[in-house]
């Protein structure tokens, strides 16, 4: 009986002393998140240590990888990306068993993610920030929007360094997970697919360019509330066939896109402009290149 006594005992002193220490942990973390928000770096820091050593003394492993992640995070809004790679290393090596015992664990993951992205805009070289970002993303959900994003940003820099090649790859893995979105999310699709066509258009691929924008346009002419982006899918598809010298075909879609942006303006401006540009150089070409011009119509025929 006397052994029993002790045993219940025991069991109640640790049942009591359990969330003891976890309030613990929880307090001192969420001083931390107080210094963070106020901007006092050092105290904030030093909070979230003092939780990840707390953490090792117990079984509370997810406030220890919340902590680190959090002070990843600081030391990259600062700028300090070297000395945050042991800490970002770490990050990636959390597992979905982890995210499911404490999920705000993937919003900490995912907000370093966006720290990464926004240093890339403050640095010569964004690579490095951009492919971290991803990396982190991935390890969090796969297929959560925020993926489509990293490729989204990855093509574009790669782009914007001439590499097509490598842009038509990562934004092609975005535009593959984009493929089963709700139609909410259709506008994704919509910028995705976009930029596709205008890598294609970059290389003089004219062919691959109108075809990926007839698809998209396909898509869009489905859902009203892309009304807005059926102008400016016809105007693409009169570029595509001014360059192949199918200038009859390219006229009707600049004046079919003209019709089209009187009824559904687009927010992100008139592209009635880039359709007159069009039809007036068209006028041009008919005559500059007419012998290639008939050779085109008698190919068809």
């Amino acid at each position: 009986m006397q052994k029993l006594r002790v045993f219940i005992l025991l069991c109640v002193i640790t049942l009591l002393t359990a969330p003891a220490q976890s309030a613990t942990l929880d307090d001192t973390f969420d001083q931390a998140t107080s210094a963070e928000t106020h901007g006092q770096f050092r105290e904030a820091m030093a909070g979230y240590q003092k939780v990840i050593e707390a953490s090792a003394k117990t079984n509370e492993d997810a406030w220890a990888a919340r902590s680190k992640a959090r002070i990843a995070r600081l030391l990259v809004n600062k700028g300090l990306i070297k000395e945050a790679e042991p800490l970002y290393l770490q990050s990636l090596k959390l597992t979905q068993a982890q995210f499911r015992k404490d999920p705000e664990l993937m919003v900490d993951l995912d907000d370093l993610a966006e720290s990464y992205t926004a240093q890339s805009k403050k640095l010569p070289d964004a690579k490095e920030c951009l492919f971290h970002a991803l990396a982190l993303r991935l390890v969090v959900d796969p297929h959560h929007p925020n993926v489509n994003q990293s490729y989204r940003q990855i093509a574009l820099y790669m782009l914007g360094r001439g590499d097509r090649a490598a842009a038509e790859r990562y934004i092609k893995q975005g535009i593959e997970l984009e493929k089963n979105c709700p139609p909410s999310k259709l506008y994704r699709l919509v910028q995705d697919q976009g930029l596709l066509a205008s890598i294609y258009m970059q290389s003089n691929d004219w062919v691959k360019a109108e075809q990926t924008t007839r698809e998209l346009l396909t898509q869009a002419e489905k859902y009203p509330f892309l009304s807005w982006a059926w102008p400016q899918l016809h105007c693409t598809l009169g570029q595509c066939h001014s360059q192949r010298y199918q200038y009859e075909e390219s006229d009707r879609e600049y004046q079919l896109a003209l019709t089209l942006a009187k009824k559904y303006p687009n927010p992100n401006g008139d592209i009635s402009p880039e359709c007159v540009k069009g039809l007036k150089e068209n006028a041009i070409l008919k005559l500059k290149n007419k012998s290639k011009a008939k050779l085109v119509v008698k190919a068809k025929h």
